[in-house]
């Protein structure tokens, strides 16, 4: 019985540890908007273990994290370079240039959006940034027997 205890704990606490590890990645990768979202969201399932309200270190991580995010800290270096590619992009460019933006974190999708509806329209810009989003349906995508007659995969 003692092993068996010991094993759930030792597994509760790699669940935690691969839980941080997203956080983190996300936080590098996306911002503290995206790492804040992520640990708020799995906080509020009550069995899991990525936020312990009775450990300190939990606590002071989360608050921090949440610091960040609250003082716009959200726009990770990667969404300051991508909008300062499009404004060299749509100023050098043809008025009837366009450009798709993909991203492999769905989550993403609101902070690039929103970053670039904050690019002012000015002088150094030919044309305003419009922007669309469209969240493709990720693996439920159309199988070769559902896609349309005639239409192809590569």
């Amino acid at each position: 019985q003692h092993q068996v205890r010991a094993r759930g704990q030792a597994l509760g606490l790699l669940e935690t540890a691969m839980e941080l590890s997203k956080a983190y990645e996300l936080l590098l990768k996306y911002g503290a908007k995206s790492a804040y979202d992520y640990i708020d969201k799995r906080g509020r399932d009550k069995s899991n273990t990525l936020v312990h309200r009775s450990d300190p270190v939990s606590v002071e991580l989360v608050d921090l994290i949440r610091s960040m995010s609250s003082n716009g800290a959200h726009h990770s270096p990667k969404l300051d370079r991508l909008t300062s590619i499009l404004k060299q992009h749509f100023r050098d460019a043809t008025a009837d240039t366009r450009v798709i933006i993909f991203t492999s974190y769905r989550e993403s999708v609101k902070d690039i959006v929103q970053a670039l509806r904050e690019v002012p329209a000015g002088e150094d810009t030919a044309c305003k940034i419009k922007v669309a989003e469209f969240v493709g349906q990720g693996d439920t995508g159309a199988t070769g027997k559902k896609r349309a007659p005639g239409a192809t995969s590569r």
